[in-house]
């Protein structure tokens, strides 16, 4: 099981890493900075998780234990910095900074609990025969507190994307939902830690968990190629109006369009999916008049 359970850590190290990498790559997008940092802070959760199921002794576990709590507290936080930076809510950011004064001293007490005992009133090893010694951290109170105000973080991440939801077009909306389900994922892993797998006698990180919740996020964003949602006044006028409107990031990446402009387009391209995400100049390569508005910076009008 140790093998397992290793094979697990190396793989989720492994495709966080993937995930942290292709978002460093493309630092320029909206969002992909701040996810970066989030995959690194999944990672070092996993590293810790990795290094303290060999290693052996109290001490040894007990750092690698404190290591894993950099990633722990890290994770919610950053969700909630990548949803405002994602919905462009940056002027939340500040209230964000504020919130993340309680990960952090929550860190430092957990580095310099020896000294305090304000986070944790006890430790102890429990034998198993599949996996060895076990370490098993009792929280103080306080502990307790700033564990709960760290589960906090999430839910207000997913209260900012739902209203996000409410306020962009309905074509961008399964985007939206799918980042919602990808955080829920991170609360089910952990309620599949707590409430069933340690009673099964089943050790799995919840860091391993969280993988597939990784997994789906990185999905939704590189299904839409990265490009960030602006809420727009939409109403039935966009849809039923008998003119190709387009919007489009400032990339030129398709952000959104209406049925009549679906049509056209679906003929120019020759595309036969959804054009939501693609690239506008190179649809129009064939469209001389357009390429010369592009390449100018000009307003887009034109006739095809």
């Amino acid at each position: 099981m140790h093998f397992v359970e290793a094979f697990l850590m190396v793989a989720s190290m492994v495709l966080l890493f993937f995930i942290a990498e292709y978002a460093r790559r493309h630092a320029s997008i909206a969002g992909a900075k701040t996810l970066f940092w989030l995959m690194l802070a999944a990672n070092i959760w996993t590293f810790g998780s990795f290094m303290e199921l060999w290693s052996t002794g109290f001490e040894l576990q007990l750092f690698w234990r404190n290591v894993q709590q950099i990633g722990v507290f890290s994770v919610p936080i950053l969700t909630l910095f990548f949803v405002l930076e994602y919905a462009r809510l940056t002027q939340f950011r500040p209230y964000a900074g504020a919130a993340a004064a309680g990960p952090a001293v929550s860190v430092i007490l957990i580095f310099t609990n020896e000294w305090h005992g304000w986070m944790r009133s006890g430790y102890r090893l429990e034998f198993s025969e599949t996996f060895g010694d076990i370490l098993l951290v009792e929280s103080t109170p306080l502990g307790a507190v700033l564990v709960g105000y760290n589960f906090v973080l999430p839910l207000v991440a997913l209260a900012v994307l739902w209203v996000h939801r409410r306020a962009v077009g309905t074509a961008h909306r399964p985007q939206v939902t799918l980042l919602m389900v990808s955080f829920f994922l991170t609360f089910l892993a952990a309620w599949l830690k707590m409430a069933l797998l340690r009673d099964w006698g089943i050790h799995v990180s919840i860091s391993t968990l969280y993988t597939p919740a990784a997994i789906l996020l990185f999905y939704t964003l590189f299904r839409y190629r990265f490009f960030a949602l602006t809420p727009i006044a939409r109403d039935k006028a966009f849809n039923v109006i008998q003119q190709g409107i387009m919007v489009l990031s400032v990339d030129f990446t398709i952000a959104d369009i209406n049925g009549f402009a679906r049509k056209y387009m679906t003929q120019i391209s020759g595309m036969q999916q959804d054009h939501l995400g693609a690239h506008f100049p190179t649809l129009m390569e064939g469209y001389p008049e357009a390429q010369g508005q592009i390449d100018h910076g000009d307003e887009l009008d034109f006739n095809i």
